[in-house]
């Protein structure tokens, strides 16, 4: 991201489930990011950004999400450099964040317990084979990340299938066919 200034100093507080809300997002000029590939046909429609939580979609990826549970997204627009020096126009990427957060894991199904440290909350053990979803708080809900494992994005299947049609690539994320609760992938 090569034309935030202050960039480094929010890094903590952006694109992890927090949305893009936070100053210094909406009074700087249009995010610019330069990535290394040479063509835009080589570029996944979803990745992440620089191994953060930040997520870097492309415009129909963005569409798929917007429209299968908008309130659970923020979007914000970006300009794309690539390797050679073409620059994508504003909109054909953009940057994403899953807001919905929910408490989403069945701690005792899924054997779990939530430890917490003088730098974060986390799940112990952290073997995550088995997650059992709890039914009753994933109802009616496409996309979320769960109030402790903020790393991991769930997507319902009507999400995973939208994004097939849709013909959306991944760098890192697959939409596997292991069925957790409620149909649910992450």
């Amino acid at each position: 991201w090569i034309n935030q200034k202050d960039c480094g100093q929010h890094y903590h507080k952006l694109g992890s489930r927090k949305g893009w809300k936070l100053q210094p997002m909406y009074n700087a000029e249009t995010p610019h990011i330069r990535t290394r590939s040479r063509k835009a046909s080589n570029h996944a429609d979803l990745c992440e950004l620089a191994r953060s939580l930040w997520l870097l979609a492309s415009a129909r990826c963005t569409e798929v999400f917007a429209r299968m549970q908008p309130e659970a997204v923020d979007i914000l627009p970006v300009e794309v450099e690539l390797g050679d020096g073409t620059v994508l126009p504003v909109g054909h990427y953009n940057m994403v964040d899953i807001i919905n957060v929910l408490p989403a894991y069945d701690l005792e199904a899924s054997g779990l317990r939530v430890e917490t440290d003088e730098f974060a909350r986390r799940y112990r053990p952290s073997d995550y084979t088995r997650i059992i979803l709890r039914d009753d708080v994933v109802a009616g809900h496409h996309l979320f990340r769960d109030r402790v494992d903020s790393i991991r994005i769930w997507v319902s299947v009507e999400v995973r299938d939208a994004l097939r049609k849709a013909k959306v690539t991944s760098a890192t994320y697959g939409w596997p066919d292991r069925v957790n609760s409620l149909e649910f992938y992450g």
